[in-house]
């Protein structure tokens, strides 16, 4: 006969323990001192076996039932249910141990500034300032909405309700910074299987919108691209500046990145039209590829009779074996009249980003260009045919302008971006 509720509390200890049946294996054994527990009698190998489903009423009849249900399955798979329960087990508490500030600190710490003496001489991490940064917003607004919560468990309205707190205390550009981090932490984890997901990624759109405009990153109008292409051209002077500026423009890659390029990673690209980044010079830490326009070939061509019997594209001015420094390009815009602040070279991205949206290319193939985050983060060679093919329509649209053409209306005509593939 079945167990019921009303059997169990009413089963009185006898001088031995005895057993209740239930069906299937389990039933209840009640104890000389009234102790009641559930039990599954199995068999594996045609060896017996007894599992401990639990005492009364600590569980109940029905999880009791619930239990034997799952013991069950294992069994009849070959498994020992007290083996799979234990697994069960290891994974909560290493789940547990795998929370969100347990990781970012471990992530911290890979990223930090490595001392300039000891067995890590020469490799590069953090400026001092960037650490420091990155540690305010760690400790001051990430930590106390996400802290000891497990990786898996956070959700992005979590992540949406640090940049929501953020925004609201008039700190919109911070916001983007934080939820960065965030995302970061979550791609170093993803790495090595402590997380599945980003739940910061898929609110990066909306963060922006949200955030006040930041007047160096406006991006230009095609008509303001013809403005700088004239100065440009006016412009008889600092001819290796000059160029830097124009590749940022046709590449809108990071200006250090481009900064401090040698000419060794870049030769090879005269010949391939691809041009290869190496991860430890990319701000994100992965291999990026830049296809390159035939317009960008030749400028590089030109720049190589200017500074190829140095080490890098664009040397700095006054010391010798160093690159190009941080405000070499925009010291030349500012000469060609643009106020200081109004636009600088990091203003290229962002004017790739909002024309080639609008000429309704993909937007994770003008992500994978940016070198932004994305889920398919160390695949960097996806996407390259349909990334050559806008990066060859994209120095094709700025030729167009700077010839005087009127694109404004057309961005979204097929017909234009078609003109624009050969």
């Amino acid at each position: 006969m079945a167990l019921t509720d009303l059997r169990i509390r009413q089963a009185k200890a006898g001088e031995k323990p005895y057993r209740l049946a239930d069906g299937g294996g389990m039933f209840l054994e009640v104890r000389p001192n009234g102790a009641k527990f559930f039990r599954y009698a199995y068999r594996i190998d045609k060896k017996p076996n007894l599992y401990a489903i639990g005492g009364y009423p600590e569980k109940t009849l029905l999880q009791a039932r619930e239990e034997h249900v799952r013991a069950r399955a294992h069994v009849k798979a070959g498994r020992h249910p007290a083996h799979e329960r234990a697994r069960e087990r290891r994974e909560v508490i290493q789940l547990n141990k795998e929370t969100f500030k347990a990781t970012a600190e471990e992530w911290f710490k890979s990223k930090r500034t490595i001392p300039a003496e000891g067995p890590n001489k020469g490799q590069r991490g953090w400026s001092a300032s960037h650490e420091d940064r990155t540690r305010r917003y760690l400790d001051k607004d990430i930590y106390p909405k996400l802290d000891n919560m497990a990786l898996r468990s956070i959700k992005t309205v979590d992540v949406a309700g640090i940049v929501k707190a953020m925004e609201k205390r008039g700190a919109p550009v911070a916001a983007l910074i934080a939820r960065q981090i965030v995302s970061q932490v979550f791609v170093y984890a993803i790495s090595d299987g402590r997380a599945d997901f980003d739940p910061a990624y898929i609110i990066r759109r909306t963060a922006k919108r949200r955030g006040t405009k930041v007047v160096h990153k406006t991006p230009l109008r095609p008509s303001e691209i013809r403005v700088l292409s004239d100065r440009l051209s006016a412009f008889k002077k600092k001819r290796v500046r000059v160029i830097a500026i124009l590749l940022l423009l046709h590449t809108f890659i990071r200006g250090k990145e481009l900064r401090t390029t040698p000419w060794a990673e870049v030769l090879p690209a005269l010949d391939s039209s691809l041009w290869v980044i190496p991860g430890e010079r990319m701000k994100m830490g992965r291999t990026h590829l830049v296809p390159l326009s035939p317009q960008v070939v030749e400028l590089l061509k030109e720049l190589h009779a200017l500074t190829g019997d140095g080490e890098y594209l664009f040397p700095h001015s006054r010391k010798a074996g160093l690159p190009m420094g941080y405000d070499g390009v925009n010291y030349v815009l500012r000469e060609l009249g643009y106020p200081r602040r109004s636009l600088t070279g990091h203003a290229f991205r962002a004017t790739a980003s909002t024309l080639l949206n609008e000429m309704d290319f993909r937007l994770e193939h003008v992500d994978m260009q940016l070198a932004h985050a994305s889920g398919d983060a160390y695949n960097h060679a996806r996407y390259l045919r349909e990334r050559t093919k806008m990066m060859k329509v994209w120095s094709n649209f700025i030729d167009k302008i700077a010839r005087g053409e009127d694109v404004e209306g057309q961005l979204a005509n097929e017909g234009f971006i078609a003109s624009l593939v050969n």
